[in-house]
Parts: C-alpha cells; sequence; structure tokens
C-alpha cells in the first residue's frame, strides 16, 4: 500500500462495518467490538485495483 486507499470490511452477510482511508503505508484493524467470524477486506487503490482477502476473529 501507498497510502490513499481505501479499505472496506464486510460481515459474513456482506453488511460493511468498518471503512478506512490509508494515509500511510502500514493501516491495523482493530478487532476490538468485532464478533468471532469470517469476514471479506476490500482494499481499493487509487489507480482502480481491488484487492479482496477473508479473514476470521476467533479468541
Amino acid at each position: 500500500m501507498n497510502g490513499g486507499e481505501s479499505i472496506r470490511m464486510y460481515d459474513a452477510t456482506g453488511r460493511m462495518i468498518k471503512e478506512i482511508k490509508a494515509v500511510q503505508a502500514s493501516v491495523t484493524i482493530d478487532p476490538e467490538g468485532l464478533n468471532n467470524g469470517a469476514y471479506h477486506i476490500h482494499i481499493s487503490g487509487a489507480n482502480g485495483t481491488v484487492i479482496s482477502r477473508k479473514v476470521a476473529k476467533v479468541n
């Protein structure tokens, strides 16, 4: 990441639960307040590139 990317996090039902605008090359997403389960992260670059990843939160 270069900064300027848009990061969106969705729950298993497809509801967007977080949106972050990256201002630097490294971003940390705080899992505090998230329920255990699967989430999808979509990173949209300034050039139109989209990267999708599936992550899970477990205790």
